[in-house]
């Protein structure tokens, strides 16, 4: 007896609804050729379907999200970072209330009771209609710097899923792990754990056009931002997994689904509506410039320092993407301004540091480097902007300057100094200051985004203006 399953799967939407409706109608259309083929189909999401950049996800808390995902008909889906780290505990209970689809994620545990959450399962079996058994198990990206500190432990992927495979695998006919670990981590797993027969891939946004083998593990990544649908193709025989192959669909770039365009803008027009709250009036509006500072940056260089209670503010010009108007600004004015899901963070510089990457940042190549992910949702860095910090530019004959002094509240920088700076989460990862990254002292201020530090600040006659 031969059986053939379809797994349709989606991963990092982040929130770009302006896929949505084409998303959907490729999904439709998958489904009906798989109907129509006499198969058995199952769709899952992969985790970060949501965003809080944007103002549905924003103005709902991700609710908005699982209602799409209703709409669509989704069966089972695994918990992303931005789902798992962008909302307060409460928020993120909450969030899959109205779900018509079970959360599938193993690895988190409420770190008072030590238990996992009540809306959610650490695997699924899904039995076919021909009696095929399939276990199905969700991981989340161990983020505990930030985790820990909203009330959560993530534990190992590895120790977790040692135990789950222990307790499944004489129960089913396969193991497909969902995974929102990212493709190093599915490669590493599906070469540990040989009982593995499916990683369907997420988080670090590879796109594997046609899968990739690793140790008899197929693994699929798809990409981000709904550009693809992923399409994995299950063959049994008597039971026993025979055959898998994999295939990234490219999302259908016509007029897409009529029903989900509609829906999707009532829930604009609701978020809009929702998030006209006035914060604050101001006599002047704030203006935002990436190549120079300005009163905005200046504010929330200055805000940082304050929040972080530290000798320096620094923040990249980049971040801020509109001005603030005069008079009454809206939470709808705010999150356009900052719609970055970044938080506030203290460190702890040595002088000597901290002048290098001032002068490092006063570069043409950092002020005008192109950022992509890390939470950042602009385009560039932007010249860094300081508080507490000040530096004078020696311009040389040849047209090219350089950092003359540096004076910390109007002293020289002491190179042997240890300074506390208050800064910005997206510092700490990647690529942009190595010599940050390797910082052992990060204090990570949560749920606080930056949006929320300016709301704080403008609506704060006290605090710095």
């Amino acid at each position: 007896m031969r059986e053939v399953i379809q797994i349709i799967h989606t991963n990092d939407f982040h929130s770009h609804f302006e896929n949505f409706s084409q998303n959907a109608e490729t999904i439709r259309r998958l489904r009906t050729d798989i109907d129509d083929l006499g198969q058995e189909h199952i769709t899952i999401d992969l985790g970060d379907h949501m965003d809080r950049s944007h103002l549905i996800s924003e103005a709902s808390n991700g609710k908005m999200n699982v209602r799409l995902m209703n709409k669509l008909h989704y069966q089972y889906a695994t918990l992303g970072n931005n789902e798992g780290i962008t909302l307060e505990k409460e928020q993120l209970d909450e969030l899959y209330e109205e779900a018509d689809f079970p959360l599938i994620v193993a690895n988190l545990y409420e770190t008072l009771s030590k238990r996992r959450p009540d809306w959610c399962k650490p695997y699924v079996i899904h039995t076919t209609k021909q009696g095929t058994k399939m276990a199905l198990i969700g991981l989340t990206a161990p983020f505990n710097h930030f985790y820990t500190l909203l009330g959560w432990t993530v534990q190992s992927p590895e120790d977790v899923l040692a135990e789950i495979i222990a307790e499944v695998e004489p129960r089913v006919h396969a193991i497909v792990l969902l995974s929102h670990l990212g493709y190093p981590a599915d490669v590493a797993l599906a070469q540990a754990f040989p009982e593995l027969n499916v990683i369907l891939g997420a988080h670090t946004h590879h796109v594997l056009p046609d899968g990739e083998t690793h140790a008899h593990c197929k693994i699929a990544q798809g990409g981000r931002f709904g550009e693809y649908v992923g399409q994995t193709t299950l063959c049994f025989d008597q039971h026993a997994l025979v055959d898998s192959t994999m295939t990234l669909h490219k999302s259908d770039r016509g007029e897409g689904s009529a029903a989900m365009s509609e829906m999707l803008d009532a829930l604009s027009a609701q978020a809009k509506e929702d998030m006209q709250i006035p914060i604050a009036s101001r006599a002047v509006p704030l203006i935002h410039d990436w190549f120079k500072e300005t009163n905005f940056s200046k504010l929330l260089a200055k805000t940082l320092r304050s929040w972080c209670d530290a000798d320096i503010g620094m923040v990249n010009a980049g971040l801020l993407l509109a001005d603030l108007p005069k008079g009454s600004v809206t939470q709808m004015d705010i999150h356009t301004a900052c719609p970055h899901p970044i938080n506030p963070c203290a460190l702890t510089i040595n002088g000597q540091l901290l002048q290098e990457i001032v002068r490092d940042a006063a570069t043409n190549e950092k002020i005008q480097m192109p950022i992509k992910g890390l939470g950042f949702r602009g385009k560039q860095m932007g010249v860094m902007v300081y508080d507490g910090l000040e530096f004078q530019i020696d311009r040389h004959k040849d047209g090219s300057t350089s950092i003359a002094s540096i004076t910390i509240h109007g002293a020289p920088i002491d190179l042997d100094r240890d300074y506390r700076v208050g800064t910005i989460d997206m510092f700490t990862f990647g690529h942009l200051y190595p010599s940050i990254v390797r910082l052992p002292n990060k204090e990570y201020y949560v749920p606080e985004m930056m949006r929320d530090l300016l709301a704080w600040a403008i609506s704060n006659p006290d605090e710095p203006q």
